[in-house]
């Protein structure tokens, strides 16, 4: 799995990259279908001052994709809120996944 962080505001806490990195390869674990993750830390200057750290995270699933956008007053509060989003996310894969192979083992007539 592939995972490329992007910034366009200098530096970054060396913790809040960690745990980015952590979480999205926690998310790959949970489900095998994520191929790639992009991560992006802008500040938007065009709206309020107090809630304009951004945090975009692109999920790219064999051949589809998922994007979270969140608008924090920090970068480290909207990359939790926007990891907390794609794991109910990933966890709807999951389950979902999980039906249709019940549904298909249950149609076996013994």
């Amino acid at each position: 799995m592939t995972i490329e962080i992007h910034n366009t505001q200098g530096k970054i806490a060396a913790n809040l990259l960690s745990y980015l990195k952590v979480e999205v390869l926690d998310l790959s674990k949970k489900y095998t279908g994520i191929s790639r993750a992009e991560v992006f830390l802008k500040e938007d200057k065009s709206i309020d001052a107090v809630e304009n750290k951004v945090c975009e995270i692109r999920l790219i699933i064999f051949g589809d994709d998922t994007m979270v956008h969140v608008r924090r007053k920090s970068f480290s509060l909207a990359a939790k809120e926007a990891i907390r989003e794609l794991k109910k996310f990933v966890l709807q894969l999951v389950k979902k996944q999980h039906d249709i192979s019940e549904t298909i083992l249950s149609s076996v007539d013994v």
